[in-house]
């Protein structure tokens, strides 16, 4: 008797588990992801693909950073918004590809 064994944590297998990126055939990886992140929440994709929110308020005309004690819940859900995204996104890759980017970021 043969038996066969089953990872679920293989690709593919969850819908809700996003795919990994392993550092090659990125064109297939990208759009499987930007419907992973539509299908969470499309503003949870709206938010990656317009970049991190920076709050900011005009004061005399000048553009400046909120103080984080100003912020509103609005402010809070696009910050959020933010996080969630780079957390997704650092979960689905290798190692070597997250020494890549976290490198370039801190």
């Amino acid at each position: 008797m043969t038996t066969t064994s089953f990872n679920v944590q293989n690709e593919g297998s969850l819908t809700f588990r996003p795919p990994f990126f392993k550092g090659s055939d990125y064109s297939y990886w990208k759009v499987r992801m930007i419907i992973y992140f539509q299908s969470i929440d499309y503003d949870l994709w709206l938010s990656i693909e317009n970049g991190p929110h920076n709050l900011s308020k005009i004061k005399n005309g000048v553009i400046i950073p909120k103080v984080r004690s100003k912020y509103a819940n609005v402010d809070k859900k696009f910050l959020s918004m933010d996080v969630k995204a780079m957390n997704i996104l650092y979960c689905v890759l290798s190692r070597s590809e997250f020494k890549n980017i976290i490198l370039e970021k801190y």
